[in-house]
């Protein structure tokens, strides 16, 4: 699944940002991928942002 890869790209991050990361895939999943972005941007994290916003789209191209 595309999940799986989603989540795999996160495995380097920190715990208290993959808890955030986890709550945006939940979210996604759920509601909007703007949602899942607009968390990702609070973030202000250059380098996991990128990560958190590759995420974002990667469930946005799940099947």
């Amino acid at each position: 699944m595309r999940l799986s890869l989603c989540l795999s790209l996160s495995l380097s991050l920190r715990l208290s940002l993959w808890l955030r990361l986890s709550l945006c895939l939940r979210l996604s999943l759920c509601l909007s991928l703007r949602l899942c972005l607009s968390l990702c941007l609070r973030l202000r994290l250059p380098l996991r942002l990128s990560l958190c916003l590759r995420l974002c789209l990667c469930l946005s191209l799940r099947p």
